[in-house]
């Protein structure tokens, strides 16, 4: 409805802003308040940039666009950490957020040169709003449960409770997307493209293997003191992230 484009630099423009005001954090709360502006800025630019690049590639190698997403995500997962361990470790935590301004000024420049603006003409095309509100209810739902049950345990009447709305908003979202046509959040025509649907699992695995690996690594934060009192070897925070 608006065009790739477009979105992608809204979103870039609220994920510099957020993460310059997340390097100047004066207490917890402005940065944590900044990290999750940052998050809408990048799930703003995320989806123009899958959308963008399939675009630029010929059809007949949709799939090599879709190994080349996965390879720079997987390479960009792998190094972020060992990054930010190194800009903490020789500089300050701040530049953590600093980094991405000339980062993705540099892709915005790129953006703008390479990419054609690709506003649509067609303005009767309608935000699928019953969509988006009962897949993120749905969604929602599902991460609180997931995240809580450590706590709660899966028995917990919070925990069932969240589960519950989870399938009753997901079970809402097929049927409004049954009944939105050409205007739905996921089209027909995606549902039923098997290309798609293998990248999003990759997409999927991928995250879960990340998500995983990045918990496992908080070990990164105890192991220095685990080597310098019983290995008798002093390391950094970033040695043990490594």
């Amino acid at each position: 409805m608006f065009g790739r484009r477009r979105i992608f630099f809204i979103g870039s423009v609220f994920f510099v802003l957020f993460s310059f005001l997340g390097g100047l954090a004066v207490d917890m709360s402005m940065l944590l308040v900044s990290r999750a502006l940052m998050g809408i800025g990048g799930a703003m630019m995320w989806p123009a940039i899958l959308g963008m690049i399939y675009r630029l590639m010929p059809e007949d190698r949709s799939g090599l666009a879709g190994g080349l997403i996965m390879m720079i995500g997987g390479a960009s997962n792998s190094m972020g950490p060992m990054l930010g361990g190194m800009l903490t470790d020789f500089a300050s935590w701040r530049w953590i957020f600093f980094i991405n301004i000339p980062i993705a000024a540099l892709a915005c420049f790129v953006c703008w040169e390479v990419v054609a603006d690709d506003s649509p003409d067609n303005l009767e095309e309608k935000i699928d709003y019953a969509g988006v509100t009962t897949l993120s209810v749905s969604l929602f739902g599902l991460l609180i449960a997931l995240d809580l049950a450590v706590d709660f345990g899966f028995k917990s009447p919070w925990i069932v409770s969240l589960f519950s709305a989870f399938l009753i908003f997901i079970g809402l979202f097929i049927i409004v997307e049954g009944s939105a046509g050409s205007n739905a959040l996921i089209p027909k025509d995606v549902v039923k493209n098997n290309k798609f649907i293998a990248a999003g699992i990759a997409t999927l695995s991928l995250s879960a293997i990340f998500f995983s690996v990045d918990v496992y690594s908080s070990v990164s934060y105890q192991s220095p003191w685990l080597f310098r009192y019983i290995f008798r070897y002093w390391i950094t925070p970033n040695d043990a992230h490594l």
